[in-house]
């Protein structure tokens, strides 16, 4: 070994103090490659770099020279002058070279080093120049997608938003099965989300969530997603979302249920009426079917959604007319009298105050309604003075214990008075009594005359 690196040593003398002889070029190439191969990168480096600036050097040889000059100097961390060499080796370098694709590697990587130093070093901006200088000088390199993900990353660190948000979306269109992909999704979210761009933000989200296996990344994501489109107006893209979580999370059922709930919001603002029954009846078979999870707010839900359901069986009833022949039309409308109070029924018996007064009063509405439907029903034309009049009193006779039937409903819910429940429902019942039994209810001033005088 040491004979080897005196013979070195001399043929660099030789070299140098033989410059114009003919060998001379040959001989220092070949002293510089041998001292790369015994890991002398810095004197290696000194000896390659003279011959780059000897004139009428043989182009073979010049190209040896820079590519020991880059590969001493890159592994002596100077990745700068190592760019310059390698940029040098490939301008000597035919196209058709196979060394060509590792030099192009090893000008990539010289460039990236950089950047990484510009990083460490607390100078992000610098780091994102050099990363980037990757995409033009060596496109196709396997450090390019690194560089790529690195410069994106960096640009957040900078919160320079916009241009990380367009470099992490070609990284994915470029890079869609890189290891690193499985990250930009979220980066994606978060730039998003930094620069005020919500919709932008959900639809990331959405993507985590359907490539996630993460239950709990998943379950967040659509629900942090359809709050996002949302805050945008963008109710399609809401709904759909919402719908999604709903098929994804069918429990917890509050959860569920809340989500259902904004549905079933969504599609009545958008006037959308089967989506929007549709949804107020998953949230009452939701409740129904809780079971342990049931809870107070699901129970709270699903009685007020039975209490809008309720609504199409009372304009069936109302729809539905006492004409002649009575007997037929009768028979339809005591029908629709039981389809309605059996609607309402359901949604009191869920024993949430506010729907029990409004139920309670429909109810006592129902009746007396009916009561009022059979007064006013048509009469048949064929009758005498005297048979109408008794034809009259048979209906009164009808009437009445639907009159006394509201009047008990109405009372009832005026009960509630005394465990201090006095909403807007239980007013209503008090003025309908006031007019059903003006005697007892009209000068009624204070709940508690009102509360004695039903007992």
């Amino acid at each position: 070994a040491l004979w080897h690196r005196q013979s070195i040593d001399r043929s660099v003398r030789f070299s140098q103090s033989f410059a114009t002889h003919p060998e001379s070029n040959r001989v220092m190439t070949k002293a510089a490659e041998d001292l790369f191969a015994l890991n002398e990168f810095g004197q290696a480096a000194t000896v390659a770099e003279e011959l780059t600036q000897r004139q009428n050097v043989d182009p073979e040889l010049q190209l040896t020279a820079y590519t020991v000059l880059g590969h001493s100097q890159f592994d002596t961390a100077d990745y700068l002058k190592a760019e310059f060499a390698y940029v040098q080796a490939l301008s000597l370098m035919p196209a058709e070279d196979e060394k060509r694709e590792d030099m192009v590697e090893r000008l990539a990587s010289s460039i990236y080093k950089q950047g990484e130093i510009a990083r460490e070093g607390g100078d992000l901006s610098a780091a994102v120049q050099h990363f980037g200088r990757i995409k033009a000088v060596a496109p196709n390199s396997e450090v390019r997608p690194i560089a790529d993900y690195d410069a994106a990353a960096a640009m957040i660190e900078l919160q320079d938003f916009k241009n990380a948000a367009v470099a992490l979306q070609e990284f994915r269109n470029n890079y869609s099965d890189h290891e690193l992909a499985a990250d930009v999704d979220t980066k994606l979210a978060f730039t998003y989300l930094a620069s005020d761009q919500p919709e932008q933000a959900a639809e990331e989200l959405v993507n985590i969530a359907r490539k996630t296996d993460d239950v709990v990344v998943k379950e967040d994501s659509i629900w942090q997603a359809a709050a996002l489109f949302e805050k945008a107006g963008n109710w399609v893209r809401t709904e759909q979302t919402l719908e999604f979580y709903v098929e994804s999370f069918p429990t917890p059922v509050e959860q569920a249920t809340e989500a259902r709930q904004r549905l079933a919001d969504l599609t009545k603002k958008a006037g959308n009426t089967g989506r929007y029954n549709h949804w107020l009846d998953e949230i009452i078979r939701g409740d129904a079917q809780a079971g342990s999870q049931r809870t107070d707010r699901t129970r709270y839900l699903a009685a007020k959604a039975s209490l809008i359901r309720a609504r199409p069986s009372l304009d069936a009833y109302r729809g539905t007319k006492l004409t002649v022949p009575l007997k037929a039309s009768l028979k339809v409308k005591k029908k629709r009298l039981e389809e309605a109070l059996a609607a309402y029924g359901r949604a009191a018996d869920y024993g949430v105050s506010e729907v029990t007064t409004a139920a309670t009063f429909s109810i006592g509405e129902i009746y007396s309604d009916f009561g009022s439907a059979l007064m006013s029903s048509d009469r048949p034309s064929e009758l005498s003075a005297e048979e109408l009049e008794q034809y009259d009193i048979l209906l009164e006779e009808q009437a009445y214990p639907f009159e006394e039937k509201a009047i008990e409903i109405h009372e009832a819910n005026v009960r509630r008075i005394a465990d201090g429940n006095y909403d807007d429902w239980v007013k209503a019942s008090l003025s309908r009594l006031a007019q059903l039994v003006p005697a007892r209810y009209n000068k009624a001033e204070r709940s508690e005359k009102i509360v004695a005088a039903i007992h």
